[in-house]
This record gives C-alpha cells, sequence and structure tokens, in this order.
C-alpha cells in the first residue's frame, strides 16, 4: 500500500479527460452540423473534401458562365432573324422587279425600298452588343472582292453568257462537255493578245484537254455593262461565246488533232463574225485576199480570224447544199470518233464528192477567184455583212432562223446561278460568295469547365452588308445577280443561326451537365465532411455517462490512501 501514488485516481482521472475530449468533439460536430471541424478531425478527409469543395463551387460558376453564354447567343440569333426578315422582303421585291409588267419607274421605287432594307441590315448587324460588346464582325468584306467591274463579269457569266453559249454549241454542234473541270480566271495584268482564252493540258492517253481555265482579261472587259457586258458591237458574251466553243471541244474532240483555222472559225461562228469581216475585208481591200489568210502559218491576226469564220461557214453551206445538217455532222463525227482529224471528218460527211480532205477543201477555198472568195463576194453584195445579223450558225443570214444581232446572239434573260454549265464543274475565284466562319479569327470561349481550356467556343461571325455581298444589289439593271446573292446571304445566315443553335444547345447541355456533377460532388462531400446527427447525439450521451461514472471513481480512488491510516493508528 502507498501514498505516494495514487494509480487508481491516475486511470480514472485519465478517463475522465478522455471522456471530455469526446464530449468536446461531439459538442462541435453537433453545433457545426460537419464531421470535420479541423485537420485534427481527419486529415485525409479534410483534404478530399476541400477539393470537392473547390469543384463544386467552380461548377457552380461554370453554370453561371454556361448562362451567360446563352444569353449572348440567343441576342445573335436574334439579331440574325431580324435580318432575315428583312432578306426575305428584299428577294420579294427582286422578284417583283424581275416582272416583264413592271416599269423602269417602278424599279427605281422598288430600289428605294431595297437601299433602306440593306441600311437596316447594316445597322443591326453594328448595333447588336451584349455586355458592352460588339457581337458581330462588321469589318472589311470577309474575303469577298469589293471590284464592281469583276462583280459584273462574275455577274455576267453567272447570268447568261455561259450557259447560253454551252446551249448553243449543243444545240448547232452537238457537243457537250463531260463534266471535267473549269477554272475561271480573272487576268489583272492586261494581255493585248487576248480578251480571254482558254488553257489546258492534252491528256496523252485520251487526247482531250484537261486541268482548262477560262481567262478573262479584266482590261478588255470593262467596262462591264451588263446584261452583254463590254460595247457594241462585241460584247462580252460574244467573246466567252467564241471562248466556249475551245472549251467544249477540248473535252468531246481529239482537240490537238484538228487545224487551227478550223478551231477559230468554228468558235466564231458560233456567235457570227460578219461585222469583222467586213472591217477586214475593207482593210485587205479584196476577198481573194482575205480567205487566202488561212494558207498560210497561223499568226492569230483579225484577217485570219475572218478567213477561217467565212471557211467555216462555207463548208457548213457546202455540207448543208449536199443534203447534210452543216457543220454539225463534223463536229458529231469528231466527237463520236476519237482521235479523228478533220480529214477523217470530211471524207465520212456529204461533202466527200467535192473536198474529201482539209488539203482538198483549203486548196478550193483559197484559190484565186474560187470557192472562197466567190461565196464571200455574195455576202458582201448581198448585204448580208452589213445587216443587223452576225451571221451566227441557226440565224437568219447562215440559216434563214430568227434574226441574232450582237446584242441578242447570247440570251440576256435574268436567269442567274452559281452552276450555269451542264457539261463542266466550274471553279470560280475565290471571294465570289458568302462563305460561312468567323471574322477575323477572333472566337469566343465560353468557359464551362471547371478546369482551364474545359471551354465551348464559337467563332465571332462576319456579319455586315458587304460580309453577305449585298453592296451591288441593284433592282434597275440585273435582278437575277441580286435574287442569287439574296440567296446566298439567306443560305449564310441559315448556316449561321444553325452554327449558333447547335451552341445553344451544347452550352444547355453543359449547364445540364455541370449541374448533375454539382449534385454527385455535393453529396459526396456531404458523406466525408457532414457529421452523422443520429450518431453525434448518441456518441455524447454515451460519453457524458461514462464522464460522470468516471468522476465517481476519481473520488473513490481519492479515498483509498485513508486506509493507511488505520495501519498507522
Amino acid at each position: 500500500m502507498q501514498i505516494n501514488t495514487n494509480l487508481a485516481s491516475l486511470f480514472a482521472q485519465r478517463q475522465s479527460a478522455r471522456h471530455q475530449g469526446a464530449i468536446e468533439t461531439s459538442f462541435a460536430r453537433l453545433s457545426s452540423g460537419l464531421r470535420i471541424n479541423g485537420a485534427k478531425d481527419d486529415a485525409a478527409g479534410l483534404a478530399i473534401s476541400e477539393r470537392m469543395t473547390t469543384q463544386a463551387r467552380a461548377l457552380g460558376v461554370a453554370m453561371r458562365n454556361a448562362g451567360d453564354g446563352v444569353s449572348l447567343v440567343q441576342t445573335a440569333e436574334g439579331s440574325l432573324s431580324t435580318m432575315v426578315e428583312n432578306l426575305q422582303r428584299i428577294r420579294e421585291l427582286a422578284l417583283q422587279a424581275s416582272n416583264a409588267t413592271v416599269s423602269v419607274t417602278d424599279r427605281q421605287a422598288l430600289q428605294s425600298e431595297v437601299d433602306q432594307l440593306i441600311q437596316e441590315i447594316r445597322r443591326v448587324s453594328e448595333e447588336t452588343t451584349f455586355n458592352g460588346q460588339q457581337i458581330f464582325d462588321t469589318s472589311g468584306t470577309g474575303g469577298l472582292v469589293n471590284d464592281s467591274n469583276k462583280v459584273a463579269v462574275i455577274d455576267g457569266l453567272r447570268g447568261e453568257w455561259l450557259k447560253a453559249s454551252e446551249d448553243r454549241i449543243a444545240e448547232y454542234y452537238g457537243l457537250r462537255g463531260d463534266g471535267a473541270s473549269l477554272r475561271i480566271v480573272l487576268d489583272d495584268a492586261p494581255d493585248p493578245r487576248y480578251a480571254a482564252f482558254v488553257s489546258g493540258t492534252v491528256d496523252p492517253t485520251t487526247g482531250k484537254i484537261v486541268d482548262q481555265e477560262l481567262h478573262v482579261d479584266m482590261e478588255d472587259f470593262v467596262p462591264p455593262n451588263p446584261p452583254n457586258g463590254g460595247t457594241a458591237p462585241f460584247y462580252n458574251d460574244r467573246i466567252i461565246a467564241h471562248e466556249m466553243v475551245h472549251a467544249v471541244m477540248g473535252r468531246s474532240t481529239t482537240m490537238a488533232a484538228l487545224p487551227t483555222w478550223f478551231l477559230e472559225g468554228a468558235a466564231e461562228f458560233i456567235h457570227g463574225a460578219d461585222e469583222r469581216v467586213q472591217s477586214d475585208l475593207a482593210r485587205v481591200g479584196s476577198a481573194d485576199a482575205l480567205v487566202g489568210q488561212i494558207a498560210g502559218a497561223w499568226n492569230g491576226s483579225s484577217e485570219q480570224y475572218s478567213s477561217a469564220y467565212v471557211a467555216v461557214r462555207y463548208l457548213h453551206q457546202a455540207i448543208k447544199d449536199d443534203g447534210g445538217e452543216g457543220i454539225k455532222d463534223v463536229m458529231t463525227f469528231l466527237s463520236q470518233n476519237a482521235g479523228s482529224t478533220l480529214d477523217h471528218a470530211l471524207a465520212a460527211v456529204s461533202t466527200s464528192a467535192r473536198f474529201s480532205t482539209e488539203a482538198d477543201f483549203l486548196t478550193a477555198f483559197t484559190a484565186a477567184a474560187g470557192v472562197g472568195s466567190t461565196y464571200l463576194q455574195d455576202l458582201d453584195s448581198s448585204g448580208q455583212l452589213a445587216n443587223a445579223d452576225t451571221g451566227a450558225i441557226g440565224g437568219l443570214d447562215a440559216d434563214g432562223g430568227t434574226e441574232f444581232t450582237a446584242a441578242s446572239i447570247i440570251s440576256a434573260s435574268s436567269q442567274y446561278t452559281d452552276d450555269p454549265l451542264q457539261g463542266f464543274t466550274e471553279i470560280w475565284p475565290d471571294g465570289y460568295d458568302v462563305q460561312p466562319g468567323s471574322g477575323s479569327g477572333e472566337r469566343y470561349a465560353f468557359q464551362v469547365g471547371t478546369f482551364r481550356d474545359q471551354t465551348i467556343e464559337t467563332g465571332r461571325l462576319k456579319v455586315s452588308v458587304e460580309a453577305l455581298n449585298l453592296g451591288n444589289i441593284d433592282l434597275t439593271e440585273n435582278t437575277g445577280a441580286a435574287i442569287v446573292r439574296i440567296d446566298s446571304a439567306l443560305e449564310y445566315i441559315d448556316r449561321a443561326r444553325a452554327d449558333l443553335g447547335a451552341v445553344h444547345a451544347r452550352l444547355e447541355s453543359a449547364i445540364t451537365g455541370n449541374s448533375i456533377a454539382l449534385e454527385n460532388v455535393t453529396a459526396a462531400r456531404s458523406r466525408i465532411r457532414d457529421a452523422d446527427i443520429a450518431v453525434e447525439t448518441a456518441g455524447l450521451t454515451r460519453a457524458n455517462i461514462v464522464r460522470q461514472a468516471s468522476l465517481a471513481m476519481v473520488a473513490q480512488a481519492n479515498t483509498t490512501p485513508q486506509v493507511v491510516m488505520q495501519l498507522l493508528g
């Protein structure tokens, strides 16, 4: 027995202190509602729950960000919807202006309304803002060519220049392209040799011309003067018709096997060249001198073109006189018999009794006072070279058909399309079509995730009168071009609205996904950090009872040393 050390009391005190700590912990958890009130409660749990708290708070911000993104997208889409309404009205006015019953004064009145509607489109594009930021990019032209002359040439090509030329070639020559590409090139560097030309490479396997390009010398195509272009009588549409003969023959015959005079004469005959012949005949002084121009090497002079034209026109008449359809018989043979030369064709058509080879034909045609000279003199003396008809195949002078003047030989209707050719796939120069996409590359990045680069991006749309190619809408001149440009603008805005709708849907989906993630992260954090009130209440009750018991034992233990006094007494 000892009195200096009361082990029983020490044990009871330690137990009492331990249960006092448990009571304090329970009080803290019950009063805060948290199982972890400090790192001592659960160091690992605290670290995990803090990361979850960061994620939960970030998810809340991301949801707000996505909501703001939805609002911006809705603002942009609403403005685009307003533009569509204006464009639809402009299209209605263009259709109205296309009607033959509408006078010039009426078209001017319609144009006045169009001008106001276009200005409204400009205002909406420039003044649509969100939180002080301009939504649309209205700078520049959006890659569109801002050259009225080039735009007018493209309008002419997409109008009737190409289509009418192709249709004439198909009707009177029986030829059409095979779907190969035809690239349109507008040349800025003046070339005194050509107003336009077709280039390409001979395919050694098929003999056809591949990679064809229709080059237009812009210097020679100004002024554009719709619908025919250029100046009378050699309008731009006639030049295009000439070159389209080369392009079509390049894909339907073995062009490299044919003589240049025949190729150029056929190209002139499709639209007629009486004006050129009359001028060149007066300059050289005699029919013999003019028809003899094709006897030598080809040098591309105007006289050679005139001589070639007269030769092909004469050949056309000779074949008809012998019971054939004319030059169409030659073209059909060349098209159906790959690798054929003009000798082969002449031997096959109904002129074989007079000239079965090219040499026979040239000898007879270019001889002094020969068939060519006589034929040309007849054209001149009959007044055909001086009348309004151009001498084109199928026309009044050549075939007794409709009179084809310099202005009417290529149809000038209001038809307009970005795909005018059936026999070719056109490749248009860049900058003549409204293309979807962002403006200067600037993008809206909506932060919809909890970490860096977790964004939904969309381009800042370039929406302006210039970018929509509406700057040259003129109902007083070319309603067909106006309608197609409006359709292109509508298509662009429809695609833009579709893109915005897709972004809107993504943002809504992001909000939904973040909401689900926030719910799950919060639940997981609650399981780690929140106190279980039932468990903590039970623990508190137990700790109180045990502490009271331990305090009673401390009191009992403190009286134990008094037993020693009995031994001493």
